[in-house]
């Protein structure tokens, strides 16, 4: 039988032939490393690319060279070997942006096969030209007898000379882990070694630590477990960006300052570290190497904590090339050339680099620079164009390694990137640097204090370090520093220094020179003034802030900004506010920024309205494109003159993080994004404000109370099965008796479809004529479940305490029971509303919101204006966040009260009606078994959409809210 073999087939029997052969390779190399779709095979340090084709494609007059052969690009076939020209074309040009010399440009070798047919082609290197030869053509058949299954002896000698061309070292693999993996286990084991009770290096680990934790406070959110563990990550993640910084720029640097010094006693892992990466070329890959390698090691439940959503590669790259313009560039130039500051791009909240890493490389691509001929001074031009300030104290680390990759040859006093607090909030108890009115006060772990002219710290850089040596040798203020600092500078200076030798001498050293330098970066920044801003803040409400020195700085700077908004909204006041506020008066000379935001940004009307309408801007609208599992995304720009857009994924396309925008662009729609006018409802309340009658219902904890199976134990009580004890396999949760009188009926979310609810959850509630059963008490699984409530809720205040509470929470139950009647009931989470008439005693959970209505004729014209196809696009432009329609659409589209002399709304009323019996005969019983209901609302709405019943729904709803409805 003959057997016929796929791509894939081919694909792997050359990848087996080069791993026996020893060779390094990628297979199915990732799509941002190429404009036009995946490398099938890729050897980044022989500078060769293998197309593959299945066997056929091939014959006598149809060759690489023939139309139809590659890919589709644009809806346009292209040939095989105008695919591969596409790869090789990329992968040059990156070759091109981060080489330094001409020696550094070699060929590239290009091969296409079918595995019987092959075919190899030439690309000289860059500074030799474009022209492309034909190397190879050759031949194999019978190939099915060769063990590799890709070639015969002779020519598979022939395809290693073939790729055995420039010996490079091979780019930084993919899976990063795999090369720092052990070497973490070594800096655990001596970090253990070192905090032994009798080790000599005990003392001075203690006090890094404590200097690195105090560090953490000034964020808000140090680390309240697994202490160790962090401090060694963040020290190992830090060794590993100075090391890739030396390895990128040939230097021998074994750079301890901070508090990594630590490890001065573990030369051996450190040496062993630098040796894998001096294995490996760190300049060839392109994108924000060094945050792949911070996600590996930073757990994502403690990027949450700091607020830390990092930029998409693709993201970073398009705002990049919005925001920096030619005629920037040629200013800046001008600038340089006259021995004049520039106006740089600041990141005030920098993390890894992203934005600074990005700007760089559209600045090495536009026309000016490019004919600029700048010379040997090309580098330190494009690293005076780049500030960075986090307060994070590995951040920085990152972002100065992933610079150094691009500019290898830079002076690292050159790069301006530094730790610090970009808001300059002053710190009462700190290690950090605060701003007094003319001087800076430094704090050590044991509080002992110095005190230092501004002076100095600000136009002495140079000096610090002489400072600092000196106080370390206990000697005296070296002559000539301060030299242009009047008497009683000079005076505090003597006074600061001594104070230092003393804290040298009972705390350690080797970390004051590197701090000065650090934290005073953001007042001199702040001084001198940029011109863009590029970033994306900390995403952390109030309430999430752990350090109550960190919540009063927050709070009284916001209160200063006047953007404080107090009450309800305090706890989920999102410090990103303060950095869009604060920081474009603080660094900015001019108005140009782009801030990536949470979707709530663009549409709260908290406090973040208060500071949309300080500053002239446009929005981008990504939803959940950047950060599919966290955040929807906007982003926003000054670019007040342009319109607002929305961007959409298209339909089984994947987008990948480390892609860049060229790749992006073509899966991605853009739309003019809609905006209403606001208008308020007839269902609410005004009195002094206007108040939605919209209601949340009860809060229901899933795991504690809600009934997957029940038997009959006997006339009066039943055996249950927890609903969620089969995923989390909580034996104390399996199972428990109760009486029947305490099973209830709720609707949730997951019960819910439009117009119609064909099923309702079982819950457990002890709860019966307005008041707690009396008996729960010594019921065994209400004990148990009541106790485990207790075990894991938080310690907040707000908390409610009991189990009991935490249902009634705000009398809520009380009042559902008093006033439980006919009403509508919509879902809170979702992409698209789904609303329901309900009637009789049920319950909702807080997933879902409850209206009133007088009659069921209300409840089914409310149902179905909040339903219509055509109100979709207005109801979720409502929403403050991508997750919540809550209430705020009340407040923000003006849904008139049902008036039962209108002919209109009775008409609607009776479509509604007529809707709800399409429906439920579509959506069956056994319907809802056999799929999702998320598909089973699809499929409604879709249904609903083309008979006569749902088209007339839309006509009149479009002569009651025309300004609020969509074409659809």
């Amino acid at each position: 039988m003959v057997v016929t073999r796929t791509e894939d087939d081919i694909r792997n029997s050359i990848s087996s032939f080069l791993n026996d052969n020893g060779i390094s390779h990628e297979l199915q190399w990732l799509e941002y490393r190429s404009g036009d779709g995946k490398i099938d095979l890729y050897l980044p340090n022989r500078r060769v690319i293998i197309e593959v084709k299945k066997p056929g494609v091939f014959s006598k007059n149809r060759l690489p060279t023939t139309i139809g052969t590659g890919s589709t690009r644009k809806k346009k076939k292209i040939s095989a070997l105008q695919q591969l020209e596409s790869y090789v074309k990329n992968e040059r040009r990156q070759e091109e942006l981060f080489s330094t010399n001409d020696d550094e440009h070699y060929r590239w070798i290009g091969i296409i096969t079918t595995g019987e047919r092959w075919w190899a082609y030439e690309w000289p290197s860059i500074t030799q030209g474009n022209q492309m030869t034909l190397l190879e053509v050759w031949q194999d058949v019978n190939t099915s007898n060769n063990e590799n299954g890709i070639m015969y002896k002779e020519r598979a000698v022939l395809f290693m000379e073939l790729i055995n061309g420039v010996q490079t070292r091979p780019i930084a693999p993919r899976e990063l882990n795999k090369l720092f993996d052990k070497h973490l286990e070594n800096f655990k084991k001596l970090y253990r070694k070192n905090m032994n009770k009798k080790s000599i290096y005990r003392k001075s680990t203690i006090i890094q630590q404590a200097l690195w934790m105090e560090q953490l406070k000034a964020g808000g959110n140090p680390p309240i477990s697994e202490i160790d563990d962090m401090f060694i990550r963040h020290t190992f993640l830090i060794l590993i960006s100075r090391t890739i910084a030396a390895v990128v720029s040939s230097t021998d640097n074994d750079e301890l300052s901070g508090f990594v010094n630590w490890t001065k006693n573990g030369k051996n892992e450190r040496d062993e570290l630098r040796h894998i990466i001096q294995r490996y070329e760190w300049r060839g890959r392109t994108g924000d190497v060094l945050r792949e390698i911070y996600e590996i090691y930073i757990s994502p439940e403690q990027r949450k904590i700091y607020g830390e959503y990092y930029t998409p590669d693709w993201l970073a790259d398009l705002i990049c090339q919005k925001m920096i313009n030619e005629k920037y560039i040629k200013e800046q130039i001008l600038l340089f050339r006259q021995n004049k500051s520039v106006k740089p791009i600041i990141d005030p909240c920098c993390g890894s680099g992203t934005f600074l890493y990005y700007s760089i490389l559209r600045i090495k691509n536009t026309t000016e620079f490019k004919n600029a001929e700048l010379g040997r001074k090309e580098n330190e031009f494009l690293a005076s164009m780049v500030w960075g300030i986090d307060i994070h104290p590995v951040a920085v680390e990152l972002a100065r390694a992933n610079i150094i990759r691009l500019l290898p040859n830079i002076d690292p006093e050159k790069i301006f990137i530094r730790q610090g607090d970009s808001l300059l909030t002053p710190r009462s108890e700190a290690v950090v640097l605060t701003a007094g009115s003319d001087n800076f006060i430094v704090k050590s772990p044991q509080q002992n204090m110095i005190v230092l002219p501004i002076k100095f710290v600000l136009d002495c850089q140079d000096q610090i370090d002489a400072f600092v040596t000196s106080a370390n040798k206990d000697g005296s203020l070296p002559v000539g520093i301060g030299s242009n600092m009047d008497k009683n500078e000079i005076e505090l200076l003597k006074e600061a220094h001594d104070g230092l030798r003393k804290i040298i001498k009972k705390e350690g050293n080797g970390i004051w020179g590197w701090y000065l330098k650090n934290q005073a970066t953001p007042l001199q920044m702040s001084r001198d003034k940029a011109g863009i801003i590029l970033s994306n803040p900390p995403w952390v409400h109030f309430n999430k802030i752990d350090d109550e020195e960190r919540q009063k700085e927050i709070n009284q700077l916001a209160r200063s900004q006047k953007i404080w908004k107090g009450g309800k909204l305090a706890g989920s006041f999102d410090v990103a506010m303060l950095f869009v506020d604060r920081c474009r008066d603080m660094y900015l000379d001019g108005n140009e920024f782009a801030w990536v935001l949470p979707q709530s940004a663009m549409k709260s009307t908290g406090a973040w309205s208060i500071v949309r309408d300080k500053h002239k801007h446009t929005w981008w609208d990504f939803g959940w494109i950047p950060f599919p599992k966290q955040y929807a995304t906007s982003v926003m720009l000054s670019k007040s003159g342009s319109k607002h857009k929305k961007f959409e994924k298209n339909k089984n396309k994947t987008i990948h993080s480390r892609d860049p925008w060229e790749v992006v662009s073509k899966k991605i729609q853009k739309k003019p994004l809609v905006v209403f006018p606001i208008s308020i409802s007839e269902y609410g309340i005004q009195e002094h404000k206007f108040t939605p009658i919209a209601r949340k219902g009860i809060s229901m904890p899933v795991s504690l109370i809600f009934i997957d199976s029940m038997n009959d134990v006997s006339k009066t009580t039943v055996k249950i099965t927890a609903a969620y004890s089969s995923k989390r396999k909580d034996e104390e949760l399996n199972q428990g008796i109760i009486p029947k009188k305490w099973i209830r009926k709720a609707i949730t979310n997951r019960d819910m479809l439009l117009y119609y609810i064909p099923t309702q959850t079982n819950i457990v509630l002890p709860y019966i004529d307005n008041d707690w059963d009396p008996k729960r008490k010594n019921n065994e699984y209400w004990k148990t479940v009541s106790e485990l409530y207790k075990i894991n809720i938080s310690n907040s205040n707000a908390t409610p305490q009991t189990l009991e509470e935490r249902i009634d929470y705000n009398k809520i139950l009380t009042k559902r029971l008093k006033n439980n009647g006919i009403g509508v009931i919509y879902n809170n989470l979702g992409e698209k509303m789904h609303a329901s008439v309900t009637t009789g005693d049920v319950l909702i959970n807080d997933g879902v919101f409850y209206v009133p209505c007088d009659t069921e004729d209300e409840a089914f014209f409310l149902t179905t204006m909040l339903n219509a196809d055509c109100m979709s696009e207005a109801i979720c432009w409502t929403k403050e966040s991508a997750k919540n329609f809550q209430s705020f659409m009340w407040s923000k589209i003006p849904f008139p009260r049902y008036d039962e002399k209108n002919n209109t709304h009775i008409k609607l009323s009776r479509l509604g009606k007529d809707a709800k019996k399409i429906i439920s005969e579509l959506i069956t019983e056994e319907y809802i078994k056999s799929k999702t209901i998320e598909r089973a609302r699809q499929e409604a709405r879709v249904h609903l959409i083309k008979t006569e019943t749902g088209k007339n729904i839309n006509k009149l709803i479009r002569k009651i809210l025309p300004n609020y409805t969509n074409s659809g």
